[in-house]
């Protein structure tokens, strides 16, 4: 529990300033806020599925949970994406984006199983947000088209950090998995690092909204 605490210090910080400032939220924000509060509950129920699994003696497998939460934060994702990237070319990107991970998905759960975590998904899925995140800055810095705020600028470096970071990771874990168990358990240690970062990034942008709107 204690673990699972420190992995999740960045997540609960963000909740905890996401209610707080919720009713000063706009939509975009509103959406990340709840992408927090799925993640927190797909969290709690990998571990406790790890936990009783234990208990029983069966082999840990809680893979299925990560996979089903894949799905959930592209869904939340893309809809957020839609609310910050507008247009109708963007819009044409954002659903090549999600129906390429889809597809993808799909493919691995035909080809591999429910029970495998779904790597490539979760690569395919990094790569959209990715270039999403890239888009807002291109449109707006450079195209100048939209104007992004500050706590904006904080929720996408936190997510562009996050995902481009692990796409690494995850891409060579199945490959690492079989030639060095104890090297792929020292690189997990990435993995909370990140997360920790990109919801702290996004902790930020929820008390930058409020302390804007309380002055």
């Amino acid at each position: 529990m204690l673990l699972f605490l420190k992995e999740s210090i960045g997540l609960l910080l963000a909740i905890f300033l996401g209610l707080y400032s919720y009713r000063r939220l706009g939509v975009f924000h509103k959406i990340l806020f709840f992408q927090t509060i799925a993640a927190i509950v797909s969290y709690g129920c990998a571990y406790f599925v790890a936990s009783y699994q234990k208990y029983q003696g069966d082999d840990v497998n809680n893979q299925w949970v990560f996979n089903l939460y894949i799905i959930l934060e592209l869904f939340i994702l893309t809809f957020a994406a839609t609310k910050i990237l507008t247009g109708p070319k963007n819009k044409v990107y954002i659903s090549i984006g999600m129906g390429v991970t889809l597809l993808t998905f799909l493919y691995q759960m035909s080809s591999a199983g429910f029970y495998e975590f779904a790597n490539i998904t979760a690569i395919t899925e990094g790569i959209f947000i990715v270039i999403v995140c890239l888009l807002v800055i291109i449109n707006s810095w450079l195209y100048q088209t939209k104007e992004i705020s500050r706590s904006e600028v904080f929720s996408i470096a936190g997510l562009a950090l996050y995902f481009a970071g692990y796409i690494p990771f995850i891409g060579t874990m199945h490959n690492l998995l079989v030639q060095d168990e104890q090297m792929t358990s020292r690189l997990y240690e990435i993995m909370p690092i990140l997360s920790n970062i990109r919801y702290l990034l996004l902790a930020v942008a929820f008390w930058l909204i409020n302390s804007r709107s309380t002055k």
